[in-house]
């Protein structure tokens, strides 16, 4: 949190540093480029060193910043008391001061207008015109309404999807299935077995007894 809260410190000093360029730098720039060059910036041009530059040199000017203070913290023994806290602070100001310096240029153009709003609704609030807390009533109301439309749409978006049958892969193969006509289908017949020794006749239906030993002995000694 407090490392968020140095950012934001820092993005401000960054706008800062740009709205005192615009006012102050370019003069200076005007006059640091009449001596370092042989011809001067044309008259109606209006640069500094940080306005109307591009992106990477806003972004070196950041870093330049923050490496003179990396550079005096330690050469002054603060970076080695505590150099976890210190080396944060350094990366929240390289941070804060980059995106400062970048979005100055959009910030500050708004800024005007803001400020000739905020201006103007104060005065209407003095006169009478404007009662804050019927604006504050009515930028609920509207608020409401537009969360209020926004989940009905979404809930008739569910109702919508869950009501529409998923679609069926086409790749799937279909088996095509036979007519039932009513004509029985070929039936699966027994294998025809051979009769066991002992079933007798098939024929006949009837078991064959088996004949006595003595019996055959005495045929034979008939013959």
């Amino acid at each position: 949190m407090d490392l968020l809260v140095q950012i934001l410190l820092f993005f401000i000093l960054g706008l800062a540093l740009f709205a005192f360029d615009a006012w102050a730098g370019v003069g200076l720039y005007r006059a640091w480029y009449g001596m370092t060059h042989k011809d001067p910036l044309p008259p109606g041009q209006k640069r500094g060193f940080l306005v109307r530059r591009k992106a990477s040199i806003r972004l070196a000017w950041a870093l330049a910043i923050a490496a003179l203070i990396a550079a005096i913290s330690v050469r002054y023994g603060s970076f080695f008391q505590d150099s976890t806290r210190v080396t944060l602070t350094l990366l929240a100001m390289l941070v804060g001061l980059g995106l400062g310096l970048l979005a100055a240029p959009s910030v500050l153009s708004r800024l005007p207008g803001l400020v000739n709003d905020a201006t103007d609704y104060v005065d209407a609030v003095e006169r009478g015109d404007r009662r804050p807390g019927e604006d504050l009533r009515d930028a609920a109301r509207k608020a409401t309404d537009r969360a209020t439309d926004k989940a009905a749409d979404l809930a008739a978006e569910v109702q919508k999807r869950k009501k529409t049958p998923p679609s069926k892969p086409s790749g799937a193969p279909k088996q095509a299935s036979k007519p039932n006509d009513g004509t029985p289908g070929p039936e699966a017949t027994d294998t025809d077995e051979a009769p066991s020794p002992d079933t007798g006749d098939p024929a006949s239906g009837q078991r064959e007894k088996p004949q006595d030993w003595r019996s055959g002995v005495d045929d034979f000694l008939k013959k």
